[in-house]
């Protein structure tokens, strides 16, 4: 009788030991494959920084998709990009080091870089910005307009940030396909390469000159302030600068302060009330949701899904 309990109890044991150590090994062959699909996405970026590339894109979202040709070099130390659509005027925006400006060559007119939806391609895809809170996956191996590409897909940990799925070349190590997805897994955004090449000849970047010129024109920020009790920030966005604008409507000054994971950035602006007919609004990746209290309006604009705008300004009624 002793003895079987004594057996029992030994295989009790070593049925529990089984099963922590098959349990420890899983959780050891998902970080595995978790730090291998991560050192792909950082290979992509340190070859892509450094690399002459041109390529024709199509950049679609919910309204269109229109055609754009593509250029990157890197000269001195510095990443330079130029985007210019394909579609009616001759028209784009030029980066160093991911700052510059927008231009229009048929009217030759250059101006203070503005929104565009392809910038998250620009950061995402840069050594110089570093992924914050996400979880890469491998999803797998495909072919893509004739190439052998890895599936990525960078999902961010337990927050409302948007999340990426990325096609990566398995001959060159570039990128080929990025796509924004949003929390519940709907594409917002989607930027293809459907010929990326090396460059034959040096990049007809424009002149440091002109960035130069911009960099100088910016208005200067204020050092970034502890962000507003009113606003739910979540772990990954850091306030990294604060500020004023005046509206060109009412002629109002609005105090705003900006936070950035490094890759995707909103404002939260404080107005006077208006008679807002739209709250909510959503272009490709940009979302912007207005609020107020008795007092004042609130606005959150930025790359940032519609759920994590309304959950910044959640704590609002609170006050």
């Amino acid at each position: 009788m002793k003895k079987n309990y004594l057996k029992n109890k030994s295989l009790h044991f070593f049925k529990n030991v089984g099963f922590l150590f098959l349990g420890s090994a899983c959780v050891l062959h998902v970080q595995a494959a978790e730090d291998n699909c991560m050192s792909v996405f950082t290979d992509m970026q340190h070859r892509f920084s450094v690399a002459d590339v041109s390529f024709t894109a199509t950049v679609g979202d919910l309204r269109s998709i229109v055609p754009f040709s593509y250029r990157h070099g890197y000269v001195n130390g510095s990443e330079y990009v130029v985007w210019k659509t394909l579609n009616g005027e001759s028209e784009g925006y030029a980066l160093r080091d991911l700052d510059g400006f927008d231009f229009n060559d048929d009217r030759s007119l250059k101006k203070p870089l503005s929104w565009h939806n392809t910038q998250v391609f620009d950061r995402v895809v840069s050594s110089k910005n570093e992924l914050k809170g996400y979880q890469c996956i491998f999803s797998g191996r495909t072919r893509l307009n004739g190439r052998k590409v890895s599936l990525l897909r960078l999902l961010p940990r337990n927050d409302l940030r948007y999340g990426l799925a990325m096609a990566v070349d398995d001959g060159s190590g570039f990128p080929v396909e990025l796509e924004v997805v949003t929390p519940q897994g709907a594409g917002v955004t989607k930027i293809s390469a459907t010929d990326i090449k090396k460059n034959d000849h040096a990049l007809n970047i424009p002149s440091d000159n002109d960035f130069e010129r911009f960099s100088l024109l910016k208005t200067a920020k204020a050092e970034p302030q502890d962000a507003w009790g009113f606003i739910n920030i979540p772990p990954y966005p850091n306030i990294v600068s604060q500020g004023a604008v005046q509206m060109p409507d009412s002629g109002d000054v609005c105090p705003y302060q900006q936070f950035s994971d490094g890759i995707f950035s909103f404002r939260v602006y404080i107005n006077s009330i208006s008679s807002v007919s739209l709250p909510e609004v959503r272009v490709g990746a940009l979302s912007i949701y207005r609020m107020h209290d008795a007092n004042r309006e609130y606005a959150v604009v930025g790359e940032i899904p519609m759920e994590m705008a309304k959950s910044v300004l959640s704590k609002v009624g609170d006050r």
